[in-house]
């Protein structure tokens, strides 16, 4: 059986995430008898080249190069994260949704509808939808119930991080915060502003040089954030960043992160930065799935100074940070075990 895994997505989509899944999707399907992976795509990062270069039953081929493919194939499968795929009908097609389809422009009203309605069609000429963990799997049933008797929820396996020295963690830092430790935080632009106050509580409460780093899901709300940024006090210490450019060195530098109203398409820098030791502390608005809660430490954002408190708490005592870190490990090694015993991580019948 041929797989072909699109590497393309109209959704979207920080680069990073995209690759990881389609990693863990090859190594999912490598352990099987009889599988030919065939990746589509034009722009192979390094990373992914140097990692299936061993397994001789993975290609790489273009856009262009696959439409013969497909007219040779007596059984395949499609595997897409949001693509309309030309060229291939009769092969039945597996939607793995990585995110909701969110607006991104200025023209909200017309290109919003037009993503709802591109996602709503993946959705309905899929044979499969799979759900790549339970958070997807929950927020999916929330969203489109409809369409829970394709839902499929499976087990990825969980991929080893890239290791990184010190230096190379330092020049993350010195890029972020001019060598400084630092929060990361991952919130929409409606909380910058709450965000920053109870930052301020911290800074006022001990004069440290810790700063606050902000990721935002576009340029637009980096911008609007750099406005309402102008006559804070504490200014200098806060870096505001756009999610196009977060790196796995970012996540590993960090000394706690913050998540705030994200959905799962974050969930696996959240793995990663697990494996990086990296503590985690969730907005108990986010309506996390019940297993994922161990993953972290989770507390209201909007109860008056519980997060300055837990600025003050993870920056004294090392000890309660490094305790809160290894409760993640222990979670991501559960998360891990479960995706063994499932066999194939579930992908087996797709």
């Amino acid at each position: 059986m041929r797989i072909f895994i699109h590497a393309r997505t109209t959704i979207t989509m920080v680069p990073p995430i995209l690759w990881d899944t389609i990693q863990a999707l090859v190594c999912a399907y490598v352990k099987q008898e009889g599988i030919e992976i065939i990746v589509v795509g034009a722009a192979i990062p390094a990373s992914f080249s140097s990692f299936y270069n061993p397994y001789k039953q993975v290609k790489i081929v273009s856009f262009k190069e696959v439409l013969a493919l497909y007219k040779s194939s007596n059984e395949a499968r499609i595997l897409h994260f949001g693509l309309h795929i030309k060229g291939a009908k009769g092969i039945p097609q597996v939607f793995i949704p990585l995110d909701f389809p969110k607006q991104k422009s200025k023209n909200a009203m017309i290109t919003g509808f037009i993503l709802k309605w591109q996602y709503s069609q993946w959705l309905k000429n899929a044979q499969h939808i799979v759900c790549i963990n339970d958070w997807v799997y929950e927020a999916m049933q929330t969203r489109y119930p409809q369409f829970e008797s394709k839902f499929t929820q499976v087990f990825l396996p969980v991929l080893p991080v890239p290791k990184f020295e010190w230096k190379h963690l330092q020049a993350a830092k010195e890029n972020l915060t001019n060598g400084n430790q630092y929060f990361l935080c991952f919130a929409p632009l409606s909380w910058f502003t709450d965000i920053l106050k109870e930052f301020s509580i911290f800074k006022k409460w001990q004069q440290t040089t810790m700063h606050l780093v902000f990721v935002f899901d576009t340029k637009s709300e980096v911008d609007a954030a750099m406005q309402k940024l102008k006559g804070y006090k504490f200014k200098t210490s806060i870096t505001i960043k756009c999610e196009q450019a977060v790196s796995n060195e970012w996540i590993a530098a960090a000394y706690a992160i913050l998540w705030e109203d994200v959905s799962f398409a974050k969930s696996s820098w959240m793995k990663a930065a697990i494996a990086y030791d990296i503590p985690l502390l969730f907005d108990t608005a986010m309506h996390l799935p019940h297993s994922w809660l161990n993953a972290g430490e989770s507390f209201s954002f909007a109860e008056q100074q519980a997060l300055s408190n837990h600025f003050k708490l993870y920056y004294k005592d090392e000890m309660y940070r490094q305790a809160m870190a290894e409760k993640g490990k222990a979670w991501l090694l559960q998360l891990n075990e479960l995706a063994i015993e499932q066999g194939s991580s579930g992908m087996s019948h797709i």
